[in-house]
């Protein structure tokens, strides 16, 4: 897959566009669009032929908004995103629904062989209002959370040769094993901030 700018659109009308800039192991998909309305909260999704990838929470930017998310091989071989198939970006407020597609959602990564509670991060179950977070997690791939005492924990796994995803919060993050894999953990409130590291 090479380079690509699409259209985004929101409620049928085109209002921004999205890039797809393939790196490595990985892909990133950055949507920039103008506001379409103040005071609610907006979703990049990227809608194709039998699939659907979820870019992330949009955040504000020089007075638009912008979702940056990178997807691994697997997950995009996972979701059907080849070469060649139609695809657009489409921006959700809250309460619409999400993109219809044919095929189920984008497959996980697979998580830990011992759970312990641990799922797959999901945006919509874990509120979020800390910015560097809030971009750490919609660029990320193989984040963990569960609920714990006063808020959640997130897990982001460690990767030799792969960056970190939460590298700007590392002072917080404390090191653990999660199903035989080593993880970063960061505990986060009930207000969605960072609160330390985790115990």
């Amino acid at each position: 897959m090479s380079e690509t700018i699409l259209p985004a659109f929101f409620s049928g009308q085109k209002i921004g566009t999205m890039l797809i800039e393939p790196s490595g192991i990985k892909t990133s998909f950055t949507v920039r669009c103008s506001r379409p309305a103040v005071g609610e909260i907006f979703r990049a999704w990227a809608v194709f032929e039998g699939a659907r990838l979820l870019v992330g929470v949009m955040q504000p930017l020089d007075g638009g908004l912008f979702a940056r998310r990178a997807f691994s091989r697997m997950e995009l071989k996972s979701a059907g995103a080849e070469q060649g198939r139609e695809m657009m970006a489409e921006i959700l407020g809250q309460g619409q629904a999400q993109p219809q597609v044919k095929s189920p959602p984008l497959a996980r990564e697979e998580g830990p062989k011992s759970s312990d509670g641990w799922q797959s991060f999901d945006p919509a179950a874990v509120r979020i209002s800390d910015a560097a977070l809030s971009r750490a997690l919609n660029e990320a791939t193989g984040v963990l959370y569960k609920k714990d005492k006063g808020g959640v924990a997130l897990a982001a796994p460690l990767r030799r040769g792969e960056p970190f995803a939460f590298a700007p919060l590392f002072c917080l993050v404390s090191p653990r094993i999660i199903g035989e894999r080593a993880y970063g953990v960061l505990s986060v409130d009930n207000g969605g901030r960072p609160r330390g590291a985790s115990t």
